[in-house]
């Protein structure tokens, strides 16, 4: 396995032999944040594209969101890696086969030098307690030329609920405004300290949307020592309510009633999108300081016919998006295989730097050659060239060439350690 480290961006790849578990064989941090998905590469045949629905793993019992065992192989020279995967279903429950690498959706997207106008807005109000889809659900969707927010709980224990913390000044009053109909709701403002432990109690009131639309507020002055106020919009614990909601809102009141919206309205209705990626062409990420360009060799479907990846976004609930290659719409017994180049930049402080790095990566060549069985791969850079040889069907790296020489590296036969290599020797 090689792992490449930078201040802000980091990529890992692992060799052939990796298949003995489903955990990625390529794996790539873009920047930092909270709530940021690993960039990662799975075979799957669930259409669990981001790992969410568990199953009981045969001899552990435990529940996992298991995915497939595919052959992998990688070479990689400090951040670019060159990858190959080839695999087939290997379960009862896979009703597709399909090649998934999830991205950030956070991010900017570049198809060459055309940048994506891609959905990629989330609201700063968080869905807290969120919807578990079945007895609790969250709607965003256009209602006569506006969005709306639909909650529907049905769940006498857990509930659903909107929330959002801001700063706030003590002693002065503060009110959470909204404007609903349906069933009851409950608008809290709880006031905080900087860890966020309650100060005071908790302060509640329930109203009730009723047949048409119609505004519902609660106002509370700050106590000493709280720093920051929960807003929250929660369905009662023990009760059940479907409400439509067209305005959210968190507001500074002067002594003379004067409001300063501090926190607005701001969801959007989601539309999907798919952009395809052909072979050949490269898909840029960039996030804060540091971008990806990944660039799909070729995909093959189980009859070995080239296919094109797909850029997927079905929703961003996990701040997530997906680069999907369908190797087979339906259950299928047949073999799936994928090719890819990845490499990562730092330091692109301003449009110019990632200009740069864009026009760096497209002049690299590729090249990939597929007869069904031997898959041969190579991207040459102005540093290196990057050369992957195996059989897929028969699970086996032939050649690989152009990775890092590390000195005091371990070495390896037969996927068995026989030491370590010394400086200045590579085989």
């Amino acid at each position: 396995m090689s792992h490449y480290l930078g201040r802000n961006v980091a990529i890992a790849s692992a060799e052939s032999g990796y298949n003995t578990i489903d955990t990625s064989p390529l794996a790539i941090n873009l920047g930092s944040g909270q709530d940021v998905p690993v960039i990662s590469y799975l075979m799957d045949g669930r259409r669990d594209y981001y790992g969410i629905k568990r199953i009981v793993e045969s001899g552990s019992g435990h529940l996992k969101a298991l995915h497939l065992r595919p052959f992998v192989s990688s070479v990689q020279r400090g951040p670019d890696v060159l990858f190959v995967a080839s695999g087939r279903n290997d379960g009862n429950d896979n009703t597709a086969l399909e090649s998934v690498i999830t991205l950030p959706s956070d991010a900017e997207y570049w198809l060459g030098d055309r940048k994506l106008d891609l959905f990629t807005h989330t609201s700063a109000w968080q869905f807290e307690p969120a919807a578990d889809g079945k007895l609790t659900q969250i709607d965003i969707r256009p209602e006569n030329g506006h969005d709306i927010v639909n909650l529907v709980d049905q769940d006498n224990r857990q509930g659903v609920g909107i929330s959002r913390y801001f700063p706030i000044s003590p002693g002065k009053r503060y009110r959470i405004s909204t404007r609903l109909k349906g069933g009851d709701m409950m608008l809290y403002l709880n006031f905080v300290d900087a860890g966020k432990r309650l100060v005071g109690t908790e302060h509640n009131q329930k109203i009730s949307g009723g047949a048409d639309y119609s505004a519902q507020s609660f106002t509370q002055t700050a106590p000493a020592g709280a720093v920051a106020c929960r807003a929250w919009l929660y369905s009662t614990i023990s009760g059940q309510t479907n409400i439509e909601l067209s305005d959210l809102r968190f507001e500074a009141l002067d002594e003379q009633g004067n409001t300063t919206q501090l926190g607005g309205f701001d969801f959007r209705s989601f539309v999907p999108e798919r952009v395809e990626i052909p072979s050949g062409q490269t898909l840029f990420v960039r996030r804060q300081d540091v971008a990806l360009a990944l660039r799909p060799l070729g995909a093959w479907d189980v009859s070995n016919n080239a296919i094109n990846v797909v850029l997927v976004n079905d929703g961003l609930a996990l701040h997530a998006m997906r680069l999907t290659a369908t190797h087979s719409a339906v259950r299928s017994e047949g073999r799936g295989t994928f090719a890819a180049w990845a490499s990562v930049a730092e330091g692109l402080n301003d449009d110019k730097a990632f200009a740069a790095f864009r026009s760096r990566i497209l002049a690299a060549r590729s090249q990939q050659k597929f007869d069904g069985a031997v898959l041969e791969a190579a991207v040459s850079t102005a540093d290196a060239t990057l050369t992957l040889k195996g059989d897929m069907l028969k699970g086996v790296l032939i050649r690989r060439e152009g990775a890092d020489l590390v000195a005091d590296s371990v070495r390896r036969v037969n996927n068995e350690e026989v030491g370590f290599l010394p400086q200045g020797q590579m085989h």
